[in-house]
């Protein structure tokens, strides 16, 4: 994000001024030699730690921070040794929100005199709760910033959490950024044993992508706790004890960075009047009142750049926590994929001239997503920090941040939908499908039908592309259309027409009492509470179900674990009540067993299969209204899902933000992992044969047992367990008292829980994974169409974009945020180098590789109208194209 050399210069050329001006004030007047130590500096690096919550709710943190930044600015042109560090770029946008120009250019005025440091995270994030492309967005705001006002932005600071995901190297080297710091807060566990003598070191992520990297293993409260840099005598006692342990661990540089910072902590003039004091009393070390670049700066200037390299994941063991909020979990995680397919839909139809591109409210959607994947997490507020109307107004902002990115979304995409099949010929009714994924695919096509709709009058489906008849069904209790549509082309439509007549009625789906079956699966379901006794693989002629779970576990089962029980690794389940099982759906297409539970809060299951599709989907229904009260005593309780399965000799390949990993194996040294955050799916794999897991809603994943901490992957049986629900009822707010809490005001209780199994032949193929798992989030679009007879898509079904490899896919199409035409980002997904072509409705005649931010790196070939490229192992690759003329 910056021309780095120059604006390194500039930085080292500061160091030096800031180590002269120690000389300065520590020269005759030194009352003493100080600490014996090889340590000669210490680089403090003040800032405000931002929770977008915690101390206050954050409609008040948002005023809070103009009162701060208008104090560090204040300071600066007070006192000339003043620095300050913006951690997260929310806290500047708060205060530009509520500042004049001309205290805004005075603020970036101090920027560039290296006065203020300005850091390129948005906020400090779970990241392995965020989406893919959403996580590729996290420098965006930063970069817009840096382009307005020609500045330099080269680190991002992380805090707090214990851990983060293993694409976010990546997205930082991609985006422009040298380097990351992270006080890491693991007084509960987490983080990571890379020792001292290896900090700072490359933290690389699964491409190859370097980013250097700093933890303050105590947190961003170091220099008051650690540190003692609070007054001389503390001061003196602290470093006398930290420099001889940080020696000791072998650290090999003579300064270190010390972070100083409270959560939503104010600003003030105290470390500099005690850096002054210091260095005046000590010779060793001296204190520098620094940035982050400064240090980084004259580390690399003194020693080189030979640092170790570390690659790994680390993140979840925060992530889970916003399963307080699970409602607002689902929809934002909707809006994760359902933005990327909006965006893609917005590009088409700008390119068609039929709609304006809305930029700005894509850009708020993503803020929305990362304010609400920000690691403040709603529910229990800390103990005795909030009222009862300030938890609560905290709750109704964080799930509002959810709500907005789920509505804005969906209008978006609803818009999209029908401005796209208005330019799409028919000659009568039909049916649109749209798939937003860039591989053709056969899937399942469900198409609301409206309220004028009359199932009394017979019709049929037709391919116009093979003159076929398709099978349907109607589901009038949700008032849906299902079809399976055939060769839907990638990134395109297809059309399907309409017309009178009566349908075949094939039935390749069958029920019998509490099994359901189909030519690739037989489900068996208990009658006595509803969980699944066996899934049978026809195909490769074995049982899916483990009978005999070591800790009971039943398949489909609910279970719950208070806090007691969490850290014991012990459960209950969770009542069941009275069960009746009836048949759902019922037609050519489909067949499902409903199962409905009385008296107990798991209200209902549906079992799907498919008469060509080959899995089976999974649809829990909670009622959280019916769930057990939980005391503040008694903390909390966890609300899970378990699924014991029937395989041996295999491993587990997670879905994380833009690659897969193998858990303990893809983990930095001692990376806490009872549990991992997932993106779309899982895969459990044996030599010869894989079983594929896909969610939507869900994301916080235990694999074996139930375990509050552990750094090795070890599962004593290959059970998922699924954690979707961390129920508070009560709470502890200011002044002691004791009080009701509403996790999620306004949203409703009926919590919806959807997954999908396959199965394939041979070992993990994760082209094959990722496909599956992809669909089962992203489904085929369907919407009605009148007769357009002068429509410009002529044909009955077009692809928009596409590439000719499989193993790599097209994550995203939007138009340019910085720079003229759009922007395709690109995924490789299976580990391997590929030089791939991307095609277009519409000919490419310029093609440009670019950062993740979009700045320009170097030409590429056209041929043929396509756009080529070379795409290394699970690199995200983004580039610009500009199109020959308009549609």
């Amino acid at each position: 994000m910056c021309s780095w050399k120059k604006s390194g210069l500039i930085a080292i050329l500061l160091v030096i001024l800031a180590l002269s001006f120690l000389a300065m004030y520590s020269g005759f007047n030194a009352s003493g030699s100080g600490i014996d130590s090889s340590i000669k500096y210490l680089f403090v690096v003040e800032f405000s730690h931002l929770d977008i919550g915690f101390t206050a709710p954050p409609d008040e943190l948002e005023e809070f921070y103009k009162t701060l930044i208008d104090k560090v600015i204040s300071y600066c042109n007070t006192c000339p040794y003043y620095r300050w560090t913006v951690e997260s770029i929310w806290q500047l946008e708060k205060w530009m929100e509520r500042s004049s120009p001309s205290e805004i250019n005075q603020f970036f005025n101090l920027v560039k005199e290296r006065r203020i440091s300005i850091m390129g995270g948005y906020a400090n994030m779970h990241t392995g709760a965020m989406g893919h492309e959403e996580i590729n967005r996290f420098l965006y705001p930063a970069e817009k910033l840096r382009k307005e006002w020609n500045i330099s932005i080269e680190t991002v600071i992380q805090n707090d959490v214990p851990g983060y995901s293993w694409d976010l190297p990546q997205v930082l080297a991609k985006s422009g950024i040298k380097y990351m710091v992270t006080g890491i807060n693991a007084w509960l566990g987490g983080g990571t044993s890379i020792p001292m003598r290896d900090i700072p070191f490359y933290w690389q992520g699964p491409d190859g992508s370097k980013v250097l990297t700093w933890i303050s293993f105590d947190a961003y409260v170091e220099g008051f706790t650690t540190y003692g840099l609070t007054d001389l005598q503390n001061a003196y006692q602290k470093l006398s004890e930290k420099l001889p342990e940080l020696e000791n661990a072998g650290y090999p540089y003579d300064a270190v960075l010390v972070l100083r910072a409270l959560d939503n902590g104010d600003a003030n003039l105290n470390m500099v009047q005690l850096a002054i004091q210091w260095n005046n009393t000590y010779d060793n070390p001296k204190i520098v009142i620094a940035t982050p670049e400064m240090f980084f700066h004259y580390i690399e200037k003194k020693y080189g750049d030979n640092f170790s390299v570390y690659s790994g994941d680390w993140a979840g063991l925060w992530d889970m926590l916003s399963i307080t909020q699970p409602q607002s979990v689902a929809k934002n995680r909707w809006a994760h994929d359902n933005v990327i397919t909006a965006e893609k839909i917005s590009s088409i139809n700008t390119l068609f001239g039929t709609q304006a591109y809305r930029l700005e409210d894509f850009n708020l959607i993503y803020k929305k997503m990362m304010e609400f994947d920000e690691h403040n997490t709603g529910g229990a507020p800390w103990p005795g920090l909030m009222t009862q109307e300030e938890a609560e107004r905290q709750n109704r902002i964080l799930c509002g941040y959810a709500d907005t990115a789920y509505n804005m979304t969906a209008t978006i995409l609803q818009s999209g939908l029908k401005s796209l099949a208005s330019k799409i010929k028919t000659d009568g009714p039909s049916i649109i499908v749209f798939n937003p994924l860039s591989w053709n695919r056969t899937d399942i096509a469900r198409l609301k039908l409206s309220e004028h709709f009359d199932p009394k009058i017979p019709f049929n489906i037709v391919d116009p592309e093979t003159g076929k008849y398709v099978d349907y069904q109607i589901d009038l209790l949700k008032r849906e259309l299902l079809f399976v549509a055939e060769n839907v082309p990638a990134l395109g439509y297809k059309r399907y027409d309409i017309n009178l007549g009566v349908p075949k009625d094939p039935d390749s789906v069958y029920i019998n009492g509490t099994t359901i079956g189909n030519q690739f699966y037989e489900v068996t379901i208990d009658e006595t509470d509803g969980h699944i006794t066996s899934i049978y693989d026809k195909e490769a002629k074995r049982e899916l179900v483990n009978p005999s779970s070591k800790f009971g576990f039943k398949f489909n089962k609910a279970i719950k674990c208070t806090k007691d029980q969490y850290l014991s690794g012990t459960y209950s389940y969770v009542p069941t009540g009275t069960c009746q099982i009836s048949v759902g759906l019922n037609g050519p297409v489909a067949k499902s067993l409903i199962i409905k539970r009385e008296g107990s809060p798991h209200i209902e299951t549906e079992i799907i299969l498919y008469s060509s599709i080959k899995r089976i989907d999974i649809i829990n229904v909670m009622n959280r209204s019916l769930m057990q009260h939980i005391p503040y005593d008694v903390g909390y309780t966890f609300y899970m899902y378990t699924f014991p399965f029937n395989l041996s000799n295999y491993e587990v390949k997670l879905e994380i933000a833009n690659t897969f990993m193998t858990p303990e194996e893809n983990n930095l040294p001692d990376a806490a992992i009872p549990c991992f955050t997932i993106q779309h799916g899982l895969a459990i794999t044996e030599p010869n044969y894989t079983l594929t897991w896909a969610t939507k809603e869900t994301f916080v994943y235990y694999f074996g047992q139930i375990q509050w901490y552990a750094t090795t992957f070890n599962p004593p049986e290959p059970t998922i367990i699924v954690n979707f629900l961390k129920k508070e009822d009560e709470a502890q707010y200011k002044g002691g008292n004791i009080g009701p809490l509403e996790q999620e005001p306004g949203e409703s209780p009926i919590l919806i829980q959807s997954f999908s199994i396959t199965t394939y032949p041979g070992s993990f193929d994760p082209v094959n994974t990722a496909h599956f798992i992809w669909e089962f989030s992203n489904p085929l679009l369907a919407l009605p169409s009148l007769r357009r007879p002068y429509g410009d898509l002529e044909k009955p079904s077009a692809s928009f974009f596409s590439v000719n490899s499989s193993n790599v896919m097209i994550l995203a199409v939007k138009k340019a945020d910085f720079g003229e035409g759009y922007i395709i980002r690109l995924l490789e997904i299976s580990g391997t180098n590929a030089t791939i072509s991307i095609s277009s409705y519409l000919p490419i005649i310029q093609a440009k590789l670019t950062n993740m931010t979009e700045e320009d790196i170097e030409d590429l070939t056209i041929e043929s109208e396509k756009a080529i490229i070379n795409v290394k192992s699970f690199e995200t690759v983004t580039i610009r194209v500009i199109f020959g003329e308009q549609i």
